[in-house]
């Protein structure tokens, strides 16, 4: 069950009467929250981006703060990488929600850098310092359909239906990294993220009837309006450890879970209706809560193989605990991989490809139940060119992914309707070694 539908403002405004049920089933839709039913939804650095995040094994530059801090012990030199993700979108198409008929597209864009980072050789270890963004999306929906479509009851339709949804929700993280080796086949490291979250949401719908049949002479509506602000602060302890067992081949393990030490959370919903001549269905509601998220254990474990002085092979595997969270939301465990390759085709230049797994933290949505969480694995590759100089390369590249699964967009109904989500990104990142 999606627990956002118990909380206060969700459930206030169902109607008892037959044409006050059928509204409700159009309004009170579920919050559908793409980038929280995945816990990996945007590839940090300009290497690693390129390689599908199939980094853990490999992490020698800044992106290594995030990846595995174990890793910054192998970097060549000081290092400053900056990484900027110039533009990424997503569109999800929900199929068939009004009347059978009508499809519900939803648009997210970012245009924010994702990553930034230096590493600088401190003592017997390194030391880093770096800002990721490993979430970014801002989402829109605005449809307005005028063409009447059938409602539950008979000889009625509705008239016209307009949906308008805005949503940011952004995560940063920001903090040190230190690494040492401990002999020459192990090193470990600890990164310390200050983490960031910030949340709006606001959904506006209104529908209107065509029920002159009724001898009406003048057409009935209802209008919702939903809002939540969230804001949350922890922090997120990242150990590494890099182990290379023999010549050409390593072993990266790294784990990592966010601690929420504070939070608020705001939810606000007003309505208005005028059914059969009634128009007390006027109300208003606010709340105001301070729940801790409960957020997931991250594993990542990593393996590379460094073929030759050319070529580099690598894989991943990344397993986030399941979370019970009466508040938010229970989410199941998930497993996800990424494998990736490097060539160097000249000493100039290098080519990097990379597939990975999106995988949905929510449960498959079961046929005959209500207020289900959608669910949607999606899988993507990416790639990257980069072209190197002196003391500094220039990186450009670009992801895609693609995905098909289930949701239900209405509350306490038990339709069960398509989705589909395509999304992309180009990136530009430079990196200069001192």
């Amino acid at each position: 069950m999606n627990r956002a539908d118990e909380r206060p403002g969700f459930s206030l405004f169902k109607k008892t009467t037959g044409l006050g049920v059928m509204l409700s089933a159009i309004l009170l839709t579920s919050p559908v929250y793409g980038d929280e039913d995945h816990y990996a939804n945007q590839l940090i650095g300009d290497r690693a981006a390129g390689m599908g995040g199939a980094y853990t094994a490999v992490s020698d530059d800044p992106a290594g703060t995030y990846y595995n801090p174990a890793g910054i012990v192998y970097a060549r030199s000081a290092n400053l990488t900056a990484s900027a993700n110039t533009f990424s979108s997503t569109e999800k198409t929900y199929e068939s929600v009004l009347g059978g008929r009508y499809d519900w597209k939803r648009e997210s864009y970012s245009v924010l850098p994702n990553f930034f980072g230096i590493i600088q050789p401190i003592g017997g270890g390194y030391l880093g310092l770096s800002f990721a963004a490993p979430d970014l999306l801002t989402e829109d929906q605005d449809q307005q359909f005028n063409e009447s479509f059938p409602s539950s009851l008979a000889g009625i339709d509705v008239f016209s239906y307009t949906i308008n949804i805005h949503k940011r929700d952004n995560t940063y993280k920001f903090g040190p990294s230190y690494a040492r080796e401990l002999n020459r086949k192990f090193s470990i490291g600890l990164t310390g993220f200050f983490h960031y979250r910030e949340k709006d949401f606001i959904k506006n719908e209104y529908v209107l009837l065509d029920n002159f049949s009724l001898g009406n002479t003048y057409r009935d509506f209802e209008w919702i309006n939903n809002y939540e602000e969230s804001y949350e602060y922890g922090f997120e302890p990242i150990f590494g450890i890099m182990w290379t067992p023999v010549d050409k081949l390593s072993l990266g393990l790294r784990i990592s879970q966010v601690q929420v030490f504070y939070s608020d959370t705001t939810f606000q919903t007003t309505s208005r209706s005028e059914i059969q001549g009634d128009v007390s269905n006027s109300r208003a509601l606010m709340t105001n809560f301070d729940n801790e998220r409960e957020h997931p254990v991250n594993t990542r474990l990593g393996l590379a193989w460094f073929a030759s002085e050319s070529l580099l092979l690598s894989g991943d595997l990344s397993y986030y605990s399941s979370v019970d969270d009466a508040f938010f939301g229970d989410r199941e465990e998930t497993l996800d991989f990424a494998l990736g390759a490097e060539w160097y085709f000249s000493p100039q230049a290098a080519l990097r490809l990379g597939l990975f797994s999106q995988s949905a933290n929510t449960s498959e949505l079961t046929a005959g139940d209500r207020n289900q969480n959608e669910h949607l694995d999606l899988y993507g590759m990416s790639a990257s060119l980069t072209r190197f100089s002196r003391n500094s390369s220039i990186t450009g590249g670009f992801a895609v992914n693609y995905g098909e699964g289930e949701a239900q967009v209405f509350t306490d109904n038990p339709t069960i309707q398509d989705v589909e989500s395509i999304g992309y990104a180009i990136f530009l990142s430079t990196s200069y070694s001192y």
